[in-house]
């Protein structure tokens, strides 16, 4: 006999069993993914304090390196290890080293012979040490500035050693000077505030023995297992007082470090108390020493695990309560079934359709086969409507999630500007709410820039029917002034037609404001290098013209070579105000009648000299028509300056520059060739920006700030000119120049607020 099951039943074990097994999955998805994200957010965490204890103690061991390199290359101690029988504890050296440690940060500072014996100290007790087996003697005395730590085998303290070689004039190294740095000072800047009750900050030497350590039983332990011969150099250089090193077990984070160089993150599992510590690590700058950070991974993850429990026990509390619900309510639903499958059979009938029955053995069975029966009738009518709708359906969520996923400033509005829909993004960027916002328009935190902006803006998107960009101001709604970088996009229906448009903001302030500050720093900079860059020019000028006194030839070559660097700063100078005065958009102009050829004869009349002495050929070709043109004299000489020398500077020798000035289709054109040796093709996008110099160029010149061509094409752009090139690598280069005629009309360039 069958076994025949109410629809109750049914349900109700449905219903449980579907609760309860979701609950389940969704425990223990819950659990993964928690655990997932917060050990995400752990290790950035950890890689931040990693990248904080880094900066922080290279700092102290940058400003102790340029201590000791500066006692270094004081007269008094170069003088006196010239010595051939240099006085132990020379009382007035003594005096000196002791004022240099004004601020008491070290423990000792003493000076070497070449032997590694120790002449003068401001501890005494060093006085007539040998200390040659020391690494921080042997890295000084072989040329190199070092940085060691080690217990002193006469003090028995712990320290950090800096020293740096002393040179005679003659170069040669005639001993070296050392500075020991107090423990306390890295001690106090190794205390991370971020770090967890469990977390800990380690500093340790190439060797991976820690050196310093927020737990201070874990000094002078290594990482893990140290090899015999590790072992034994640390034996040998008597670098931590014969303390018997004990073995921890960060085993993997000591294979690490032999080949660290960028930071790394990573976790580790502790077998010794069978857990996973999450580790941060990073290389402390031009020294022998590593900081690693660690964080309880179990610390974070209690939480989590705690609430998802929390959530089962509800979801397995609430199954049972939907149980009951669902009990009560199909006693009021099962009743009329039977009423529903009289109507339905009647309905069926009068249209002739075919039952199908669904054999269920349970009020199903009979309402199914009427169900099947109207099914059967609409099916074909909406089943292709019905895929079409589950496809659009699908689509509208993948775009929902994308865009309200994004960073960005994201809305869309009809075709009038009436905005339809605004993200997260949008909220949080105007300060608005998205019911504010729906209905109104983007004015509503725009209306900060002109009106021709505006204008143009509208023409563009919905006559053009053209995507536009811009950097545009706006205002939130407490008032603040933001920037934001702005793309406008229209909505095209099949024909073309415009329905709305979408648009996507970027808050670009604190970028903005960065660059400002870089500008104000460049331009304050440039503006105080001036003078005393002309007092140096004026006594070298001086000098050379003998007004104080004759000079011999070696002294007219130091001169010289000061006049050299002296101009070069000069026209280093001379960029960064023009860089800065582009980029505040306070560049300007005082156009007149000239001539282009007057111009290019003056600037290649300074430049033959140059040329001549690489015999290199330069052609002229200027048109008969040209007359004049109204430019700035000033600028189109900096613009054909920087171009010709650049011409001349990277052609070999033997090779050739032309310079052509003509008249095409009533624009100016000039055109300046060479045969040098051109630009890499995987270079030219950067050519005209700042500070950059092709592979090429730089090795063969050296010398060179990479401003030239961004100097030139703002000054071709200020005039309302065209610049670009054609180049191919080791073959030349071509640069064209145009300028509408007849000319520019003197303005001053103020850019719009972005």
């Amino acid at each position: 006999m069958k076994l025949r099951m109410s629809i109750k039943t049914k349900v109700i074990i449905g219903v449980v069993v579907t609760t309860a097994c979701f609950g389940v999955l969704m425990a223990i998805t819950a659990t993964r993914v928690a655990d997932r994200v917060i050990t995400d957010i752990v290790l950035k965490h950890t890689a931040m304090v990693v990248t904080q204890q880094r900066d922080v103690i290279e700092g102290v061991f940058a400003d102790s390196i340029g201590f000791a390199r500066n006692i270094s290359l004081q007269q008094p101690i170069i003088t006196y290890l010239q010595l051939s029988d240099p006085q132990e504890q020379d009382p007035t050296l003594l005096a000196h080293l002791t004022n240099s440690d004004a601020n008491k940060h070290y423990q000792a500072v003493y000076v070497m012979d070449k032997a590694g014996k120790t002449l003068v100290s401001t501890d005494p007790s060093f006085v007539g040490q040998n200390y040659a087996f020391r690494t921080y003697f042997k890295g000084a005395i072989s040329g190199a500035s070092t940085v060691d730590a080690a217990i002193g085998v006469t003090s028995g303290k712990f320290g950090y050693y800096f020293s740096h070689p002393v040179k005679a004039p003659s170069g040669e190294i005639v001993g070296i000077v050392v500075a020991k740095l107090k423990e306390d000072l890295i001690t106090d800047a190794l205390r991370p505030d971020d770090l967890s009750a469990e977390g800990n900050a380690i500093l340790v030497d190439k060797y991976g023995v820690v050196i310093q350590a927020k737990k201070r039983n874990l000094l002078f332990k290594s990482l893990g297992k140290l090899p015999p011969n590790v072992l034994r150099e640390i034996t040998e250089e008597k670098r931590f007082g014969g303390i018997d090193i004990q073995a921890m077990h960060y085993d993997e984070v000591a294979r690490e470090i032999a080949g660290l160089g960028e930071s790394r993150e990573f976790i580790v599992y502790d077998q010794m108390h069978a857990r996973d510590e999450l580790v941060g690590m990073a290389r402390i700058p031009n020294t022998p020493f590593f900081i690693v950070i660690t964080e309880l991974r179990q610390f974070f993850t209690e939480a989590a695990d705690k609430a998802v429990l929390g959530m089962g026990i509800f979801i397995f509390v609430a199954s049972l309560g939907m149980g009951i619900v669902v009990t009560m309510l199909l006693l009021l639903v099962v009743r009329p079934l039977r009423a529903l499958r009289d109507s339905l059979l009647q309905t069926v009938k009068g249209i002739g359709a075919q039952p199908h029955i669904i054999k269920t053995s349970d009020e199903f069975e009979d309402i199914s086969a009427t169900l099947a029966a109207a099914m059967n009738q609409i099916k074909k009518a909406h089943g292709a409507m019905e895929n079409k709708l589950w496809e659009r359906a699908a689509d509208f969520e993948k775009f929902k999630l994308a865009v309200e996923s994004a960073s960005d400033h994201i809305i869309i509005t009809d075709i009038d500007g009436h905005i339809l829909y605004a993200n997260k993004a949008a909220e949080a960027t105007t300060g608005y709410s998205r019911n504010e916002m729906i209905g109104n328009r983007p004015s509503l935190w725009g209306r900060q820039m002109k009106k021709e902006f505006y204008e143009t803006m509208w023409s563009t998107i919905k006559e053009q029917r053209q995507p536009f960009h811009a950097e545009v101001t706006n205002r939130r709604k407490n008032g603040e002034i933001y920037e934001s970088d702005m793309h406008i996009a229209p909505l095209l229906t099949d024909k073309g037609d415009a329905r709305g448009f979408v648009g996507i903001e970027r808050d670009i302030t604190a970028q903005k404001n960065a660059d400002r500050a870089k500008t104000d720093f460049v331009s304050i900079a440039s503006h105080q290098l001036r003078t005393p860059l002309a007092a140096i020019n004026w006594y070298v000028e001086m000098l050379s013209d003998e007004d104080v006194g004759p000079i011999n030839a070696i002294q007219r070559k130091y001169l010289d070579q000061i006049h050299v660097a002296s101009a070069r700063m000069v026209e280093l100078v001379s960029s960064l105000l023009s860089v800065s005065r582009i980029d505040t958009g306070s560049l300007h102009s005082e156009p007149a009648p000239a001539l282009l050829s007057d111009i290019a004869d003056s600037v290649m009349d300074e430049l033959s000299q140059f040329a001549e002495k690489r015999r290199i050929s330069v052609n002229k070709e200027y048109a008969k028509n040209m007359g004049t043109i109204n430019v700035d004299p000033n600028m189109m000489r900096v613009v054909l300056q920087n171009l010709l020398s650049n011409a001349l500077k990277y052609t070999p020798e033997k090779g050739s520059v032309t310079v052509s000035i003509k008249k095409v289709y009533g624009q100016a054109v000039i055109t300046v060739s060479d045969t040098g040796y051109g630009i890499p093709a995987n270079q030219q996008s950067q050519i005209f920006t700042k500070f950059f110099r092709a592979d090429n160029a730089r090795k063969k010149e050296p010398e060179g700030n990479g401003l030239g061509l961004y100097i030139t094409k703002s000054i071709i752009d200020h005039v309302r000119g065209t610049i670009g090139f054609v180049s191919t690598e080791g073959k030349g280069s071509t640069f064209r120049i145009t300028l509408p005629l007849p000319g520019e009309v003197a303005k001053t360039n103020r850019k719009d607020r972005a």
